[in-house]
């Protein structure tokens, strides 16, 4: 009978290898894509909103990416909080969510934070959204850029599709 800890690594193993086969195909990611491979867990899903279909972390919360990219310290965060990793990103509800992990991952902070990024955006939430699936900080300019919803390719989506 396996013990607990070779029960654990060999679906690590398991995990490792769909997660390789998966970095090569650009498509929407597949049921065995999802995983987990240490500590908490980092949730990226897609929602409905105002915008379309744009990332959200796992409560449904918008995730915003400034543009042009750059440097969110002090008051910027205070508004503009960084989606910061608990483990390994993945995308909720792997089934029907149509995220890219080959384009999903973490950049480390200054402070040794991991935040998540999509498409070589950094993910951030936007203070002001009082409800799942708002996007009140779409296209707000501020600390020297306009902020984003991204769609599931890991575009921008400017504040004129708001429906």
């Amino acid at each position: 009978m396996p013990t607990p800890s070779r029960h654990r690594a060999a679906l690590l193993l398991a995990a490792a290898a769909l997660t390789l086969g998966a970095c090569s195909s650009p498509g929407p990611a597949a049921p065995e894509e999802r995983f987990t491979l240490s500590g908490g867990d980092t949730t990226v899903d897609v929602v409905t909103s105002a915008a379309g279909a744009v990332l959200a972390d796992g409560q449904g919360r918008v995730l915003y990416a400034r543009v042009p990219a750059g440097d969110c310290t002090g008051d910027c965060l205070a508004q503009w909080p960084a989606y910061v990793a608990e483990g390994v990103p993945y995308p909720a509800d792997a089934a029907l969510n149509p995220l890219r992990t080959d384009v999903l991952g973490t950049t480390p902070t200054a402070g040794g934070e991991q935040v998540v990024t999509y498409a070589g955006h950094l993910l951030h939430r936007f203070a002001g959204d009082a409800a799942p699936g708002a996007v009140t900080g779409q296209g707000v300019e501020a600390f020297g850029g306009t902020w984003m919803p991204l769609n599931p390719n890991g575009d921008p989506v400017p504040a004129a599709t708001v429906r």
